[in-house]
């Protein structure tokens, strides 16, 4: 049909597929939404199942100009040793840590090496290393470091690649019940208090 020059039937069926994309795509906008929004809420507000919440980076930079304190991160003890330093002016340097480690409380999950702890104990025998030391074959710590307590800095990174159990939402702040029970986080003093 033909009016004043303009084709009406092709312009018609133009704006209804241009509103049926417009509809489609405001739809899976508003679906993206409130899914990260719920997302959000139940994981940064709610904290269901709260064992151990995490610090936040900034807040570790902050302590970590106290003395006594270290950030350190995994390391790919496949060639080396467990821990490096992620912050300061050793920066990058493999250390060894003893006594109170998250290594003794974390399963696999969580030795990702994004994953970055905030180190509270004292140096011992540092004095007498040098960087990058190789001794009979294997590399030497240029600090050993006593641990006597530790937190995880957030986003807190877990991996289920080679777990038994698989999990689709993990909150990114702290640790929880989950963790606790699937034997990912293993702190007595936690468990004796809930």
């Amino acid at each position: 049909m033909k009016r004043d020059g303009i084709i009406v039937g092709r312009t018609k069926t133009a704006l209804q597929k241009r509103k049926r994309i417009w509809i489609i795509a405001t739809g899976i906008i508003v679906l993206i939404l409130t899914f990260v929004l719920g997302k959000t809420i139940v994981f940064d507000v709610v904290k269901p199942g709260l064992v151990r919440e995490g610090i936040d980076r900034k807040s570790a930079l902050e302590k970590c100009k106290e003395e006594n304190y270290f950030m350190v991160r995994f390391s790919n003890y496949n060639t080396g040793l467990m821990y490096i330093l992620s912050e300061g002016e050793d920066e990058g340097v493999e250390v060894e840590l003893t006594g109170n480690t998250p290594l003794a409380e974390l399963s696999d999950v969580f030795r990702d090496g994004r994953n970055e702890f905030l180190i509270y104990g004292h140096e011992m025998n540092s004095e007498n290393k040098t960087k990058n030391a190789v001794v009979n074959g294997y590399p030497e710590a240029p600090y050993t470091i006593v641990v006597e307590n530790w937190e995880i800095i957030t986003p807190i990174y877990r991996d289920y690649t080679y777990s038994k159990h698989e999990r689709f939402f993990a909150p990114s702040g702290y640790f929880d019940e989950y963790d606790l029970q699937h034997g990912d986080y293993d702190a007595e003093d936690e468990r004796s208090a809930g």
